[in-house]
């Protein structure tokens, strides 16, 4: 299989934006028939993922049920096996009857939701609760079920702004335009395209296939870089305001912009009653393009002439925070994402640099890597990542849809650190993370603290993202990776060592509780056989126990679990913060005693990953003097 592009392993929500993009009926069957051929299940489009499409579009285009009749959506969602092969067959001649239908039933839907909104007003705000999962059944239905919707909408923005500066006109006009944002990517104009995002969709959960604009802003959140002027803007129900300016960027330079400015017209034309979508695809542009923003202040209005520029984001980098322990320092360290720039911007160089900057306060003890709301990244950073805690040794291995079975390793023999190590995690972290949490979890070198299980995304995704003269943006599904104990971590995820519940330990999170998630399997033992005679360098099957880093060590670290454990559960028992938060989020009766003030203000989770460190320390210093 041809792989040109980086392996990305990650969660990145496939919102339905679009840019400038023209997409014709044959485009359709075109990039779908490169998907198959890349996907690790699916080879053909089948009346499963026929079935699926349709489902996925009207889904898409009506979420909250304020468009649809409940028999006008039950015609596209009951389809015969008559009806699918036909649309089967006509998916291979370029030809999409069936969606076209569709579409003309999402145009009056859209027109018949206008004419009930037009006739809606809204003088007071009302307590309404939240609405049925079902269809309206009837004109009626769907009229109180619109108003509900709007009502709903407002109260969440109103909740947003101080009461005694509400304006019911406004708001509502906020979330009508914010309405039409939706409707207008369901424009006939942009019918290939939706059927295009749904057919990807079906393949499974992280398959997908990206507008321009989309795929520049998952760019701008691997690579940690964009070309842009470096105003932030912000969306309110009183218009498009500037909320901060970066550091070092055009707009910077420039002087005169300040937060709190008002957005009024991009390139001289007006921003009123444009979306937000549209307004920031208007301000988009290519590094040395440039662009006039016109802003109000004060009554006044002025025009800012910005030329962009390549920007380094570090507002979503590697942080390091030291705490005083003994003679020395704990280092915390938050990795959100495993980055790579290809220009030597990445999660492991900054990493290197945050444990060079822990060790100038001193002594470095202990080490926390906080990975709570880290969703993925770059494979190779994964790999590159694990090798700073082990000498050498398989990190993953990976199994493609032709079979074929590859394993990446570190093999440079050096590490950066080889002291207590704990891996902060959540329901949260997935993908490459948890390769990392995985790696050096069966390698021994660190205990993973958190919720009971990791996120449980265990497939990787090749992808044309990051490669941004790419005829079509996608990432489908090419195959499975297993651990370096041959363990599939797909749907359960990496097991924690030490149970720290977070705030996502009460929330439904997961890969399995996404919609056509991947099943699950594993590496058989004739296949890790053969793979450790591989590494072995020889072509004959050796016994397992050839390569000993296959086999989960276990290792001083590993031996202190029960210890470790103990010492947790007992401090965060008698914890009252901790008590509150945990009653907090499982929505149960209050704390019976009224917690400390510090509750909510403190990182609880970071404060007992320090704590379980400093056990580490203390119990490997026992060790040694025993020894």
């Amino acid at each position: 299989m041809h792989r040109i592009a980086y392996f990305i392993l990650t969660l990145t929500a496939s919102v339905m934006l679009f840019g400038a993009q023209e997409v014709t009926s044959k485009d359709v069957r075109r990039v779908m028939h490169e998907l198959f051929a890349y996907h690790v299940q699916s080879k053909e489009m089948s009346p499963e993922l026929y079935r699926r499409s349709v489902k996925i579009c009207i889904e898409q285009f009506d979420p909250n049920h304020v468009y649809l009749l409940e028999s006008e959506a039950e015609k596209y969602l009951t389809l015969s096996d008559q009806e699918v092969s036909n649309g089967i067959r006509a998916f291979y001649k370029d030809e999409h009857p069936l969606f076209d239908t569709m579409f003309a039933l999402f145009q009056k839907a859209q027109e018949r939701h206008q004419k009930i909104l037009s006739a809606l007003s809204y003088t007071s705000l009302s307590n309404v609760t939240m609405l049925s999962p079902a269809y309206p059944t009837n004109q009626h239905e769907l009229k109180e079920r619109i108003y509900r919707y709007y009502m709903l909408l407002m109260i969440r923005e109103a909740n947003k702004v101080d009461e005694r500066t509400r304006n019911l006109k406004e708001l509502f006009a906020y979330v009508q335009r914010r309405q039409k944002a939706h409707e207008h990517v369901f424009a006939l104009s942009n019918e290939h395209i939706v059927i295009l995002k749904a057919m990807a969709k079906s393949l499974d959960a992280h398959s997908g296939y990206y507008s321009p604009s989309e795929a520049a802003d998952v760019r701008k959140r691997l690579q940690k870089q964009f070309a842009g002027t470096g105003v932030v803007f912000k969306e309110t129900y009183r218009g498009i305001f500037v909320t901060n300016i970066m550091p070092k960027s055009p707009a910077a330079k420039l002087g005169n912009i300040q937060a709190g400015d008002k957005l009024t017209a991009v390139n001289g034309k007006s921003v009123y009653g444009k979306t937000f979508t549209e307004v920031m695809e208007a301000s988009r542009g290519d590094e040395g393009s440039k662009v006039s923003f016109t802003f109000e202040r004060a009554g006044k209005t002025y025009v800012a002439p910005l030329t962009r520029q390549t920007l380094i984001v570090d507002d979503a980098r590697v942080k390091v925070k030291t705490v005083p322990f003994s003679d020395g320092v704990i280092a915390v360290v938050t990795v959100p994402a495993f980055y790579d720039n290809g220009d030597g911007i990445s999660a492991t160089e900054d990493f290197k640099a945050a444990i060079r900057e822990a060790r100038l306060e001193g002594n470095l003890k202990g080490v926390v890597v906080d990975m709570r709301d880290n969703a993925g990244g770059f494979l190779s950073q994964a790999i590159k990542f694990s090798g700073l805690f082990i000498a050498k040794g398989i990190v993953v291995i990976s199994r493609y849809s032709d079979g074929e079975i590859r394993y990446s390793r570190d093999i440079d023999g050096r590490y950066i650190y080889d002291g207590p190590l704990v891996l902060l995690t959540s329901k949260a972290s997935a993908s490459c993370t948890e390769i990392v949490a995985q790696a050096l979890q069966d390698y021994g070198v660190a205990l993973v603290v958190g919720d009971e299980r990791t996120y449980g995304k265990g497939s990787m995704q090749y992808q044309t993202i990051t490669d941004q003269y790419a005829r079509a943006y996608y990432k489908v599904t090419v195959g499975r990776y297993y651990t370096a104990s041959g363990r599939s971590t797909q749907l359960d995820g990496v097991l924690s060592d030490i149970h720290v519940p977070t705030s996502y330990a009460a929330l439904n999170i997961g890969e399995k509780y996404l919609t056509y998630p991947i099943a699950p399997d594993h590496l058989s033992g004739d296949q890790i056989e053969t793979l450790s005679a591989m590494h072995a360098g020889s072509f004959k099957k050796a016994p397992r126990s050839a390569i000993p880093y296959l086999q989960p060590r276990e290792t001083n670290w590993r031996k202190m679990r029960g210890t470790l454990k103990k010492n947790s559960r007992e401090r965060l028992a008698n914890n009252r913060n901790y008590q509150a938060f945990l009653k907090k989020i499982y929505k149960e009766a209050p704390y019976q005693n009224t917690p400390p003030q510090t509750y909510g203000g403190n990182d609880l989770q970071v404060e007992e990953a320090v704590n379980i460190v400093q056990d580490m320390i203390f119990l490997s210093q026992s060790i040694t003097a025993k020894q």
